[in-house]
């Protein structure tokens, strides 16, 4: 199996799924961000590795997601701390996806659609923040990735979400 997950300490595919050397090919970023090299890595898995299963696991309190909520939240307010009534605040979000993509910070331009999308389903809990953003890069992997595309359509490859629940030590499956 292939497994894209947080890099946080606590997150460890190995010691999760008591897997041997070599058992899973791992890649890990902060908040499970995918990028060229993400993608890249994840291609050669299922290309020359021959993986079958990939699996993005999030998880439980996550830093990446806190990081992106604060964020999120900030940019919220100053949107909607200049408007005079609520029709300009609800023009001033409207334009919240053109801010996310503008921002700063990487992790806002990546998290934050995921967290936009949560407010978007009327989520509001961390653990929701979470469930998003795992179906979030799936759905990105899929849309980024004709190899990963390919292998779905020939039934070479199966793609899960999971989240890691630190508190209690078990792994959700997600489905979508």
């Amino acid at each position: 199996a292939a497994i894209l997950s947080c890099s946080d300490a606590r997150v460890s595919p190995d010691i999760i799924f008591d897997a041997g050397i070599g058992d899973l090919f791992t890649v890990r970023t902060a908040g499970q961000v995918i990028d060229d090299a993400v993608i890249a890595s994840l291609e050669y898995a299922v290309d020359v590795l021959g993986v079958r299963l990939l699996v993005v696991l999030g998880h439980q309190n996550c830093g990446a997601i806190k990081q992106a909520c604060k964020e999120y939240e900030a940019l919220l307010h100053e949107l909607t701390a200049d408007a005079e009534d609520s029709l300009m605040a609800a023009d001033s979000i409207s334009d919240i996806d053109e801010r996310i993509c503008d921002s700063d910070s990487i992790m806002m331009r990546t998290v934050g659609f995921s967290i936009w999308q949560a407010h978007e389903s009327e989520l509001e809990s961390a653990e929701d923040f979470e469930r998003v953003h795992i179906a979030r890069t799936i759905e990105q992997l899929v849309e980024r990735s004709e190899v990963i595309q390919r292998a779905l359509a020939e039934d070479r490859l199966m793609i899960t979400g999971a989240r890691y629940q630190l508190d209690s030590g078990k792994v959700e499956v997600l489905s979508f």
